[in-house]
């Protein structure tokens, strides 16, 4: 194994940018991958082989030595290449195969952008970049969403929910920080959800469910303070729930089952005050159900049925005043049912079924209760 010297000039200027001396073993993609990482810039950049711009270091498995032989000096000429909207949107059609998808009315094609299938822009805009959204769901996208899906820095919403698109959320997404809704729900992604997603402070609607997603929830997500609803469910999560998720206080929708959380339910989510819809069932949540959930008394619908939940149902259940659905079956809790839920005076569905109960106070009126709720309390 020998080293070589990479000497890393600009286009046009000349200037020298980089000197490195690296092992000629590495693959002509790891050497595009240390350039960028040394030179802190993005991926959308070419190399020359010198300053013959018709020979381009075309990026693959071949080393260096594959390329260059036992070469003890190589200069290459960067040339950093900015994408205009139009060009961006082009690699996104092919990235998702856009001449399989159900509509691509106008795309690649030199009509206005406003004119593409699934494209609305910001109107009389002297911005540069002028895609405001995105709604391309329920057409057929397949393949992967491009990294250079980052440059739309004007994007407020992307839909691309029910389709077929595979591979990671990629982490350059988090550069859309004007985006306000993100619905990628029904697809084949895989991978973690990118920590990065956490600078997307406007984001008002997340939607990442029924996909294949595996890993934590990254505490990143505390900080998208705008966020009115988060659906995670009928993924492979992992992990506990994070306490920062109690910083959401404009959330009103929060629906994380069908995953493998673990761990007890953070008493911080007490703090969503503005919640109206809470399911966690079936994971494997623990520990008790917090006393704090009597804070949330503009939840309608409360689902932790089909967990590993112990202790005793708390009494300050009964603050929760609006509550309709409350599903604690399938769980371990035990003791009486408080008395407290007969306060619960909306109550259309309850169901405590398959737990360890004890009883009920005297104090509830039972028949009432059994009348109701015939077969779903003990």
């Amino acid at each position: 194994m020998d080293n070589v010297i990479i000497s890393i000039e600009a286009v046009c200027s000349g200037m020298n940018l980089l000197d490195i001396e690296i092992s000629n073993e590495l693959t002509i993609k790891e050497l595009y991958e240390r350039i960028q990482e040394e030179l802190e810039i993005d991926d959308n950049f070419i190399l020359f082989k010198e300053y013959d711009y018709d020979n381009e270091l075309i990026i693959s498995k071949k080393s260096i030595r594959d390329v260059y032989g036992n070469k003890k000096d190589i200069k290459l000429t960067l040339f950093n290449k900015i994408y205009t909207e139009r060009e961006i949107l082009e690699i996104f059609y092919k990235s998702t195969n856009g001449s399989s998808w159900n509509r691509n009315d106008n795309w690649l094609s030199d009509k206005p952008l406003s004119e593409w299938h699934g494209i609305t822009v910001h109107e009389n805009s002297n911005e540069k970049f002028i895609v405001k959204k995105i709604n391309l769901y329920f057409n057929n996208l397949s393949g992967e969403i491009p990294k250079e899906i980052e440059k739309l820095i004007n994007l407020q919403e992307l839909n691309l929910f029910d389709n077929q698109l595979k591979g990671e959320i990629p982490k350059e997404i988090g550069k859309l920080i004007n985006l306000e809704v993100m619905g990628l729900n029904n697809n084949h992604l895989s991978g973690e959800i990118p920590k990065e997603i956490g600078k997307l402070i406007n984001l008002e609607h997340l939607n990442l469910s029924a996909n294949n997603l595996s890993g934590e929830i990254p505490k990143e997500i505390g900080k998208l303070i705008n966020l009115q609803s988060l659906s995670l469910f009928n993924n492979q999560l992992v992990g506990e729930i994070p306490k920062e998720i109690g910083k959401l206080i404009n959330l009103t929708w929060l629906s994380l089952p069908n995953n493998q959380l673990s761990g007890e339910i953070p008493k911080e989510i007490g703090k969503l005050i503005n919640l109206e819809w809470l399911s966690l069932q079936y994971n494997q949540l623990t520990g008790e159900i917090p006393k704090e959930i009597g804070k949330l008394i503009n939840l309608q619908y409360l689902y932790l049925d089909n967990n590993q939940i112990t202790g005793e149902i708390p009494k300050e259940i009964g603050k929760l005043i609006n509550l309709e659905c409350l599903f604690l079956n399938n769980n371990q809790l035990s003791g009486e049912i408080p008395k407290e839920i007969e306060k619960l005076t909306n109550l259309k569905e309850l169901d405590l079924y398959d737990n360890k109960f004890s009883g009920i106070p005297k104090e509830v009126n039972r028949i009432k209760l059994y009348q109701k709720f015939v077969k779903k309390l003990i």
